[in-house]
């Protein structure tokens, strides 16, 4: 059965607002960056029995995304005229990001503010998204992750998944936008196919 980008986003949304300035928000964007390297303003991290699947990070100009505790490889880049451009099935193409919308080829997502968070809906490359992130829970596909005194998001039908919010990922008040929501695309969609296994 195929899960939808809703389903598939969850954990990270969550996992976006459970905890500040942990390690996943300090591996290094991009090795191989041209320019200096910075350290991460944000980072959503999705943890199974203590050990990290995948991680999103970002600074101003970019989205990165890892798997375990490998290198963090840029996916997103914002361009000068501020649009991004964006790795999706084998090559870059460029997403327009304004007001409260993403845009671009098969791609019109909506985020909303909420009290405490964001709803984000709508359809990235054309996978169905809906998202609902607060201090409280994050809903995915109507699976509820509850967030815990820890911080840590957490659903019991999936035991050992944690899902945290590192460093600005927890203003979830005045979420960083759009790179909260970038971010979180990338850990499901970074290479253009489902990066999760389903829940």
């Amino acid at each position: 059965m195929r899960m939808s980008l809703w389903v598939k986003l969850a954990p990270l949304v969550l996992a976006a607002c459970a905890t500040a300035g942990a390690d996943a928000a300090k591996v290094p964007l991009d090795p191989l960056a041209v320019g200096s390297r910075t350290e991460a303003l944000g980072a959503i991290v999705r943890y199974r029995d203590g050990q990290v699947v995948r991680r999103a990070s970002w600074d101003e100009a970019r989205i990165a995304t890892g798997s375990g505790n490998g290198p963090s490889v840029s996916k997103y880049l914002r361009t000068d005229d501020g649009r991004w451009r964006v790795w999706y099935d084998g090559a870059y193409t460029l997403v327009e990001v304004s007001g409260d919308r993403i845009t671009g080829t098969y791609t019109h997502l909506d985020c909303a503010r909420v009290d405490g968070g964001i709803r984000l809906e709508g359809r990235w490359f054309g996978a169905d998204v809906r998202m609902l992130l607060t201090r409280e829970v994050m809903t995915v596909e109507g699976r509820d992750f509850r967030r815990g005194a820890d911080g840590a998001y957490t659903n019991p039908t999936l035991p050992g998944t944690r899902i945290v919010l590192e460093g600005s990922a927890t203003r979830l008040d005045d979420p960083p936008w759009p790179y909260l929501a970038l971010a979180a695309i990338a850990m499901q969609f970074g290479e253009g196919r489902a990066l999760w296994s389903p829940l």
